[in-house]
């Protein structure tokens, strides 16, 4: 099975105009949303309890953004009504209701992309192509994937562009008949990857690669990749993955005594 790296919620964004580093814990934020008298630093506060909430209640984290959209609605906080949106998604999400994270999420990039916030469109281009591709409907997850390449490559956002460039490759390498385009995909985000040395998407991309390959019945390329990305996973927990891959390689060549090893 191909080891998909989706990188949802990658790098998020912490969008606090007042510093709210101050305010540790639940408590301290509730007081500090009661105390606030500016309507926007209320929404941001709402926003903050709805990511902290984030670890540990995905309902409570609902109920705050939800708090964070009416207000921000209320108050015309445009930047408030993109974030809230964007969290109110993600619980939506992590509760299984996926109709209601593609809306709260169209919501969210529509108002980013008023507001010219376009790392966040293509973030959430991202994501909602990610709820297509959980319900196996890869034309959707297709499209919008590929609306959050086409961002992420006009603003030069080299993280996001390697993740999605590897959920596409995700979506080739179902099919043997795409397995060509996998590749060139995943290739084009592992160099992305070797930029950045972000050794986690190089070793699940090798992986991913090497699969591929012996999917096809070329070990030899499947073992080169194999390796990379055991070198890429080393003292890891994900060092016996690549070490399993490179077994099977070995198993399928009648080399038992190293695929042992």
């Amino acid at each position: 099975m191909r080891i998909l790296s989706f990188i949802l919620f990658y790098a998020f964004l912490f969008f606090n105009p007042v510093s709210l580093r101050a305010f540790e814990g639940e408590d301290s934020l509730q007081k500090a949303f009661r105390d606030a008298t500016i309507d926007t630093v209320k929404v941001e506060i709402l926003i903050t309890l709805s990511q902290e909430a984030m670890n540990s209640d995905f309902k409570k984290m609902e109920l705050y953004a939800e708090q964070a959209v009416k207000l921000a609605q209320k108050v015309g906080y445009r930047q408030g009504i993109a974030q809230a949106n964007r969290y109110l998604g993600l619980a939506y999400y992590f509760q299984g209701a996926y109709g209601e994270a593609v809306d709260s999420w169209q919501q969210g990039l529509n108002m980013f992309d008023s507001i010219g916030d376009m790392a966040n469109v293509a973030r959430l281009y991202s994501n909602i192509g990610a709820v297509y591709y959980n319900q196996s409907d890869d034309v959707k997850a297709l499209e919008y994937y590929i609306q959050s390449q086409r961002i992420a490559e006009e603003i030069q956002d080299t993280a996001r562009l390697m993740a999605v460039l590897n959920n596409i490759g995700a979506i080739y390498g179902k099919k043997s008949v795409t397995y060509d385009k996998a590749i060139e995909y995943d290739l084009k985000a592992l160099k992305l990857g070797e930029v950045l040395k972000d050794n986690l998407t190089i070793g699940t991309l090798c992986a991913n690669i090497g699969e591929i390959y012996m999917n096809m019945d070329q070990d030899t390329l499947a073992l080169k990749y194999f390796i990379k990305s055991l070198e890429a996973h080393k003292d890891t927990e994900n060092e016996p993955v690549a070490l399993r891959f490179i077994g099977q390689v070995y198993m399928r060549s009648g080399d038992y005594k190293i695929a042992i090893q």
